[in-house]
């Protein structure tokens, strides 16, 4: 019996200690929309938060590859990238802005939503959009801090629908 709760006493502190969720971030919806003939709205909503730490989050989105923004590709059904003019930003609930990043606290989760519009005249192929980098800083208890982001491998669910 001892050794029984010994066991549940070391998966209670695993538990504790590690991240909310182990990929600290996780896709929970995704759409793409005709607005008009000639423009889409892309949204992906994605949390964010780690139990043993605090966060900051990109507030800007674009489609290059800028240090502290979170990267969008627009992709056509036959693989090419578009380059279409196009304006993003990202939208957070339980969060504040500080110094242009979403600062989450210690132990805090919050959605967010990339929202793109894009100028995209209607056609017979799919179009559809991907977020290619997600930035974010940790701030452990001693208030060092780190960049990180996340691999492809971990933002291959972060894509919206096709749409014509």
């Amino acid at each position: 019996m001892k050794k029984l709760h010994i066991g549940i006493f070391a998966v209670l502190t695993l538990i504790l200690i590690s991240p909310l969720n182990t990929e600290a971030a996780s896709t929970s919806a995704q759409s793409a929309v005709r607005l008009t003939d000639s423009h889409v709205l892309f949204t992906i909503t994605y949390d964010i938060g780690f139990l043993n730490r605090a966060t900051y989050a990109p507030v800007l989105a674009n489609t290059g590859q800028v240090e502290n923004e979170v990267s969008y590709s627009i992709t056509a059904a036959n693989g090419n990238k578009m380059y279409v003019p196009s304006a993003g930003f990202i939208t957070a609930t339980h969060a504040v802005i500080e110094n242009n990043y979403y600062k989450l606290e210690y132990g805090k989760k919050s959605d967010f939503t990339l929202a793109v519009i894009a100028q995209i005249p209607k056609s017979e192929t799919d179009y559809t959009l991907t977020i290619t980098k997600m930035p974010f800083i940790l701030i452990d208890k001693d208030k060092s801090t780190r960049l990180s982001e996340y691999t492809p491998t971990q933002l291959a669910d972060y894509k919206t629908p096709g749409v014509k």
